[in-house]
């Protein structure tokens, strides 16, 4: 989960050589790990080896709160601000043993202002977890473009069991609202729980989740969509050029298409359309594109 490239924390402890057969990478380091045995989903463990990895001192009371606190208590949160006495360094530590749990599920950090470091980690975690439910980061100094950067670790993480996010009282950007809305629509569990109060979100925005909720609220929508363009006797030219059609819902519309065997000469437009852009590649788009083509 730590590399250089993520611009965090990570030191090799192991210096590389030629003939060197260590794979000193954390990725194949906490791989090892039974990522459910022991208390806590193994917690400790893995904080443990991120510190050896980082060559930092393992926080005892950290492990002690976990495997004695939480434990006994079955808690499935996280709450960093049982932790709010720790260094940034030491707690993006923390954050990122996360990464690899599969025993919390709800990770909270309301009113408690986080570094860099830490908020890195929490993007690492969300990223990478396949698990983690719920994220509440209320009135926590978030940077204005931390939502633009969690759509993107959501767009790129298609097994995350996310579906409940609290960012109010963060001083967010409209487009890293306005993008972070666009994947609520592939939440697997659905969405439950939205809060961004007190942020910089505007009307627009606000119109823009709303559309999106719409279609949440609406799951008959798009088998409705393939339906009706796999039964068409009529269309000759479609053309959502310039639109904001979500991905999901011209999916449909092309499976639609490619059943239907109706039509002849079917003119599509989707120049411009940004459901393309967002989550599909283009590839799979014009080859699916072709087969209605072919078909029609």
């Amino acid at each position: 989960i730590l590399s250089p490239s993520n611009r965090c924390l990570v030191r090799r402890q192991y210096p590389e050589s030629a003939d060197s057969s260590r794979n000193s990478s954390p990725n194949s380091d906490i791989a090892g790990l039974p990522a459910t045995t022991g208390i806590c989903g193994g917690f400790s463990e893995t904080y443990a080896a991120l510190c050896d990895y980082n060559g930092v001192c393992c926080r005892e009371e950290v492990q002690w709160d976990v495997d004695m606190i939480y434990h006994s208590q079955d808690s499935r949160e996280f709450n960093l601000q049982d932790f709010s006495h720790l260094e940034s360094r030491d707690l993006a530590l923390v954050v990122a043993a996360l990464a690899y749990n599969q025993y919390f599920l709800r990770l909270q950090a309301a009113n408690l202002k986080l570094g860099s470091e830490v908020t890195e980690q929490i993007l690492h975690c969300v990223g990478r977890s396949q698990h983690l439910e719920e994220l509440i980061l209320e009135d926590c100094g978030l940077r204005a473009d931390f939502a633009l950067r969690l759509a993107s670790v959501l767009a790129d993480n298609s097994a995350s069991s996310l579906h409940s996010l609290n960012l109010s009282h963060n001083p967010l950007e409209d487009r890293g609202i306005s993008a972070l809305s666009q994947q609520f629509l592939y939440f697997h569990a659905g969405l439950r729980s939205l809060n961004l109060s007190k942020t910089n979100i505007t009307s627009r925005d606000i119109r823009g989740i709303g559309s999106w909720l719409l279609l949440l609220r609406t799951p008959e929508t798009l088998p409705s969509v393939e339906k009706f363009f796999g039964s068409s006797l009529s269309l000759s030219h479609i053309s959502l050029s310039g639109t904001k059609v979500p991905p999901e819902l011209l999916r449909a519309m092309l499976q639609g298409l490619c059943s239907n065997t109706h039509l002849q000469d079917v003119h599509l437009d989707l120049s411009s359309c940004e459901g393309i852009k967002l989550g599909w590649g283009k590839g799979r788009w014009n080859a699916q594109i072709m087969n209605t083509s072919q078909r029609n």
